[in-house]
């Protein structure tokens, strides 16, 4: 069993206790969510989960997924290439004053040209 399904295992059994806890009103849900380690907001999501669909509902739904950092790099070139085919990416030129169109300035903001980004994702 790896880790992660541990940890899905020994978070389910703590959930359940806490929930039954928070079925009788001893605990409330910002309570019952600091015990467990999350927001009150997340055990509320959990709780209207497990009411609905029981423990599977409380599944980590992404076990086993593949992660989208993990996928390599002819995975990326791939999607990369596919979005470029359907939406060319050229940045918007701005007439100036004098006539010339230009390109449009953005202070502090990422580099909208399609070569600098496709450089920057391509040395991750």
């Amino acid at each position: 069993m790896t880790r992660a399904r541990v940890l899905q295992e020994v978070r389910q059994m703590r959930f359940e206790q806490l929930y039954e806890r928070r079925q009788q009103r001893t605990l409330t849900m910002a309570e019952a969510g600091e015990m467990l380690g999350v927001t009150e907001r997340t055990f509320h999501r959990w709780s209207g989960r497990y009411h609905a669909e029981g423990a599977e509902g409380l599944q980590d739904r992404r076990i086993g997924r593949l992660s989208t950092t993990k996928r390599g790099r002819e995975s990326f070139l791939m999607i990369l290439s596919a979005a470029r085919e359907a939406a060319p990416c050229t940045p918007p030129r701005i007439a100036s004053p004098s006539g010339v169109s230009r390109l449009p300035r953005q202070r502090g903001g990422p580099a909208t040209h399609s070569a600098s980004v496709e450089k920057r994702l391509l040395t991750i």
